[in-house]
């Protein structure tokens, strides 16, 4: 109990309530307890999440997000790959079901899990991505989760066979249709149609144990096989076209978890027209390769 006095001057009553108020401060610190098991307070259970990616699949972030029954969207996390955390996130929920998306990439900023049906990546572009998509339930104990991360792309390989390559040549713009830059998880493929540009500078270009430039273009297909219509434009340091006409490649097939190769001469030759010929082999890293030579 606060003790209280009657002053009769205004100084000597001020300096009465003061010292009641610091007493009532130490009474607050040292008259009660922390809280205990046994009392009302119930922590939120935690879900733990370990994440991996399907094969040898690398990213360097990882986006999630949890919608309740209703579908509305009440967590979202994004990680990068220096966080200490990353690939292993926790989260405090109250007991109920969920649906928990995770997708996995390396693109230059967060994905926007919009919604189960949407999900979109900066500028859209879309490098090698991995997902989940799964119910889950949290009870009133902590839970630990282990969640598979699965591809949901297809990459087109560009090999480029020319003996001598121009010494402008500086980037390789390719623009296809047929494909989708934005996400769906729920349904596991693409959900948009889209008009897709990828430049590839020939600085970051890789090559083959023959010395062949690589490059390489990802798409969402929106279902299990597909088809792009490609465009090839060489340009030099000003984004100058090199040849009089773009390569054309009318018809791609694409698979989900496929490497398409198109292989072929850019500048040799050019125009580049004919037949295709498609062949297929197995990849250790994707579930198998597909071989254009144009």
């Amino acid at each position: 109990m606060i003790p209280i006095y009657l002053y009769k001057s205004k100084s000597a009553r001020r300096l009465a309530l003061t010292g009641a108020l610091i007493s009532a401060a130490f009474c607050h610190q040292s008259c009660f307890s922390p809280m205990s098991e046994s009392d009302d307070y119930n922590p939120l259970p935690q879900l733990a999440l370990s994440t991996r990616a399907e094969g040898s699949g690398s990213y360097s972030r990882l986006d999630l997000a949890l919608f309740d029954a209703e579908g509305e969207r009440v967590v979202k996390v994004n990680q990068k790959q220096s966080d200490v955390t990353f690939g292993n996130p926790t989260f405090r929920l109250a007991p109920g079901d969920y649906q928990l998306v995770a997708i996995a990439h390396s693109g230059t900023g967060a994905a926007t899990l919009t919604s189960l049906t949407e999900v979109t990546f900066p500028s859209n572009k879309v490098t090698d991505t991995f997902y989940y998509c799964q119910p889950i339930s949290v009870t009133d104990t902590d839970t630990h989760l282990e969640a598979t991360l699965h591809r949901a792309v297809s990459m087109v390989r560009f090999i480029i066979t020319d003996a001598d390559i121009p010494d402008e040549f500086y980037q390789l713009k390719v623009y296809y249709t047929g494909g989708s830059s934005t996400f769906s998880p729920s349904a596991g493929f693409g959900s948009v149609q889209s008009r897709q540009t990828e430049i590839r500078l020939l600085s970051e270009a890789s090559r083959t144990a023959d010395g062949y430039l690589i490059f390489e273009v990802y798409t969402f297909p929106h279902e299990a096989t597909d088809e792009l219509r490609i465009t090839l434009t060489p340009q030099d340091a000003d984004a100058q076209p090199l040849l009089a006409h773009d390569i054309l490649l009318p018809s791609v097939p694409i698979q989900l978890n496929h490497i398409t190769e198109c292989e072929g001469k850019i500048f040799e030759g050019n125009p580049l027209t004919g037949t295709t010929t498609l062949t297929i082999t197995i990849s250790d890293e994707w579930e198998g390769t597909s071989h254009i030579t144009f």
